[in-house]
């Protein structure tokens, strides 16, 4: 007996549970009539309190408030008589109300069912409430209840309180009311059986098949639990108590599908939200609801539409409710099964924030705001994370600089790096309805190093702002301590070198050294302190790493010695210099993707030197690594400011440029226009539309080969994810489509890497059931193949949207950030970083899809 009460009293708490996701969703749909989505005045009526919820948790009930308003009204307008429509679960739903007041109703008898306590609690709400039982004919006037479970019981509004599994007692009840089981009936359960086990929600299901002999099921609730996404929807499901039993059992639209068929039904069909809204909410409509908030979560809204689905099962005898749909979209045959695997580093979970940008600057990746976790606090982020590209340890930086005078704190931006050490960071936005407009210059600064000369005398090389624009010179060091010093010359903006150092020889530019500690220095040391005190040469003579953690491999690709410290010093200006290498430019030695030696280079530029005191050189880890910035002006063609575009460095007539491309902003869903950033003098120009561009973009990426930029993928102006491929000659502003053969998923909010003759897409969100894992495309021949991301692990959840990725050789990537806000269920943050690594995608690649085409790898 005791076990007994136990179980009772479990069961009851469940029960409870679930009654209490009623009691949430009533809300949320209240808020999302009051916001416009969705004509309902009578949803308040049923709400205590009011409260503002989200616009993404508002579009999410919109969805599901259309979709169940399109069947029930395609439904009463056929031409059967004497229709029924049965409310399985129907908690505080206010249809009855809605479509009685449009005079839809009169003749169809409406009934709604759920628990005692439930209907116990809305029969209270209705009694008390004129508006309410004014719209029930025969309220005040209807007959001495025949069984205590019927609460309400007039001609054409039936209102009963019973458990859904019990289904003698329920039949029982639905005779006394006059229910006709012969007459067309629809049946209605949102988000109900799901939270029911298989063996019981399947009971209902063929109850209901074999009661109502012209019968229609509609049934809306969760699908696809096994990605990240759904992974996390269970998890809230089971926190609050309301665990989603069923949807293991039947997880994907054809598995609903086959399971209605063997429990009777004689024919079902079914489709996503995502489907629902594109197909079947007319273009007008959605325009309306674009515009209704300010709203910028296209990822999260998809995710969740992808989630949901709507199901029509139909005895024989009855007309289909999704006519007119046609397009499929669901998991593609052509996917290659997994090859990704993706690996967590060990207590690396310092960075939880996306829709940010990051890049790398001399072997440290600097990540700029994005919306994130700090101090415990989920915000917008002001701060700048900078991260050892091999230790993969990071430091957080928190800019002293007046946050209202420089546009820091932004989301949905581009940061290019510069061959000066400097990074650009452009556009974003603050909020969905204001716009960044500065474009903005930071430059990485690696100071407070410690080192010790053959004597183990310690010394210290600090820098100090001086310069009119807030930017520090500093000798920069790669984060890759034990393989290099990386010299760091004049910023573009500063006029004049640092005043903390001494020019030695002004006129042939030998040496910089520090006026306090030079005496301090032996010849070998101050062979490492060479820097160009012109800043009219700083591109071409300043050393600077882009893109690139430095390592062993690349310095010592030219040469089989070994050597632990090297450095990078002018040979033109320094005659004294003991020459270990020919001359080369550092950008052209080191091939960053394929680890050899580039001998197109001016000779006459650099040379690499051994460091003569290497093995008693000791230094500080990232956390001597600090960050200035300055506002760059911006002059000539000045463009809208934007948010979601892409950005990347370029070269034009022998400059350094960024070309600008698409984006959104606060009245434009898309944009379809591109410019040149000219960052040395903040010269801006028009890239000319043409027939053969990529039209209206955002949320793509720009990716450079060839001196080509490649847009691929990203939303269109319907909001739409695409897969298309675009070109730009960047020397003579040509735009071409460019053609792939083989499975290309569209998607968006993804990152791109080029390697070698290789695009390489990761990532992103469509409009499928599977998401977009690992695209690689042929440059050269178009072939092109998609791989699935590996199964999820649930203790190590990743939503592989909006991040950034790092290239680090060998088919490996350090992912950054990712995330985004799960509709209702909470924030999921990607712990980042760690490993993604796509070598087999590339071997599989090679091997199979390039050798079966007969085209060249």
């Amino acid at each position: 007996m005791e076990q007994q009460k136990k179980f009772k009293s479990g069961k009851s708490r469940r029960e409870t549970a679930v009654q209490g996701t009623n009691d949430s969703s009533i809300v949320s749909k209240c808020s999302m009539a009051t916001a416009g989505y969705f004509n309902d005045p009578f949803l308040k009526e049923f709400v205590s309190k009011t409260a503002k919820r989200s616009p993404l948790i508002n579009r999410g009930y919109f969805i599901r408030a259309t979709a169940i308003d399109f069947l029930l009204k395609k439904f009463l307008s056929s031409d059967s008589k004497k229709k029924q429509i049965l409310s399985l679960g129907a908690g505080f739903d206010s249809a009855y109300f809605r479509l009685k007041s449009q005079g839809l109703i009169d003749d169809v008898m409406f009934c709604e069912i759920d628990f005692c306590d439930v209907v116990k609690r809305k029969h209270t709400v209705i009694s008390t409430n004129s508006t309410l039982n004014s719209l029930i004919p025969g309220y005040f006037t209807q007959s001495e209840k025949e069984d205590p479970l019927i609460e309400i019981n007039t001609d054409r509004y039936k209102l009963l309180g019973v458990d859904l599994t019990q289904h003698n007692t329920l039949e029982a009840l639905l005779k006394l009311c006059g229910i006709d089981f012969d007459n067309p009936t629809l049946l209605l359960s949102e988000c109900v059986l799901t939270y029911m086990t298989k063996r019981c929600s399947s009971n209902v299901i063929q109850w209901a098949s074999e009661t109502f002999t012209n019968s229609t099921f509609v049934l809306y609730e969760q699908i696809n639990p096994n990605d990240s996404f759904g992974l996390f929807m269970q998890n809230h499901f089971r926190t609050i108590g309301s665990a989603l039993k069923c949807i293991n059992a039947f997880p994907t639209m054809d598995t609903q599908l086959q399971r209605f068929k063997q429990l009777g039904w004689e024919q079902s069909e079914a489709m996503d939200m995502n489907q629902f809204y594109y197909n079947l909410v007319s273009e007008e409509e959605r325009n309306r609801v674009e515009w209704l908030e300010p709203f910028d979560e296209y990822e999260e809204w998809h995710l969740k539409c992808a989630h949901y689905m709507v199901l029509c099962a139909y005895s024989k005898t009855c007309e289909s409710l999704l006519s007119g749909f046609t397009k499929d979209i669901s998991v593609s045959s052509n996917v290659i099964p997994s090859c990704v695997t993706v690996e967590a580093l060990a207590e690396m979970t310092s960075i939880l924030r996306f829709g940010h940008a990051s890049t790398v600057v001399n072997g440290v990746i600097v990540t700029v705001a994005g919306f994130g976790e700090e101090y415990g606090k989920h915000q917008r982020l002001s701060s700048i994370m900078v991260t050892d590209a091999k230790t993969f340890k990071s430091k957080l930086l928190n800019l002293d600089v007046d946050l209202d005078q420089i546009e820091i704190v932004r989301l949905r931006h581009t940061l290019c790096s510069l061959k000066d050490g400097s990074t650009i960071l452009i556009g974003g936005r603050m909020s969905p309805t204001y716009s960044c407009k500065q474009v903005v210059q930071l430059m990485l600064n690696c100071h407070d190093s410690t080192r010790k000369d053959t004597e183990g005398t310690e010394t210290s090389l600090q820098t100090k702002d001086n310069s009119t624009n807030g930017i520090e010179n500093s000798f920069c060091k790669s984060t890759d301590l034990t393989h290099a010093i990386v010299l760091n010359g004049a910023s573009r903006k500063t006029e004049t070198p640092d005043s903390n150092y001494e020019l030695v020889n002004s006129k042939d530019k030998k040496l910089i050294q520090n006026k306090d500690e030079s005496d301090n220095l032996n010849c070998a040391q101050k062979e490492t302190l060479i820097l160009n005190s012109d800043s009219r040469h700083s591109d071409k003579n300043c050393v600077n790493i882009e893109n690139t953690n430095l390592t062993s491999s690349h310095l010592n690709a030219k040469s089989n010695e070994t050597h632990s410290h090297k450095v990078i010093i002018d040979r033109q200006n320094s005659s004294d210099s003991k020459i270990k290498e020919k001359p080369k430019c550092l950008s052209d030695i080191l091939d960053l993707d394929s680890n050899k030696v580039n001998s197109n280079c001016d000779k006459k530029d650099f040379v690499i030197l051994e460091n003569m005191n290497c093995d008693n050189k000791e230094t500080k880890d990232i956390k001597s690594v600090s960050l200035t910035c300055s506002v760059i002006k911006q002059t000539g063609y000045i463009p809208v400011p934007r948010w979601r575009h892409s950005a990347v460095v370029c070269q034009k007539a022998g400059k350094e440029m960024i070309f600008v491309y698409g984006g959104r902003n606060e009245t434009r869903l898309a944009l379809n226009c591109g410019y040149l950033f000219d960052p040395d003098n903040g010269q801006l120009s028009q890239v000319c539309n043409s027939e053969s561009e990529p039209g209206y973009r955002q949320s793509h990426t720009a990716s450079i080969w060839n001196n080509q930029v490649i847009i691929a993928g990203g939303l269109d102006l319907q909001l739409r994810p695409v897969n298309s491929i675009y070109m730009l000659d960047v020397d003579n502003l040509v735009w071409r489509r460019f053609d792939v053969t083989g499975e290309l998923l569209p998607r968006y909010s993804h990152t791109a890497q080029v390697i070698d003759n290789l695009l390489v897409l990761i990532g992103g969100v469509n409009l499928c059931h599977q998401s977009p894992g690992v695209a690689v495309i042929n440059l050269l021949t178009g072939a092109c193949a998609e791989y699935a991301l590996s199964v999820p692990d649930p203790d190590f959840l990743v939503l592989l949207h909006q991040h950034q990725i790092c290239y680090l050789g060998n088919g490996r990537f350090v992912v950054i950030g990712g995330g985004g806000n799960c509709f209702s269920f909470g924030t999921l943050l990607n712990r980042s970083p760690f490993i993604l690594d796509i070598n087999k995608c590339v071997q599989n690649f090679t091997q199979t899809v390039c050798n079966k085409n007969g085209l060249a790898s």
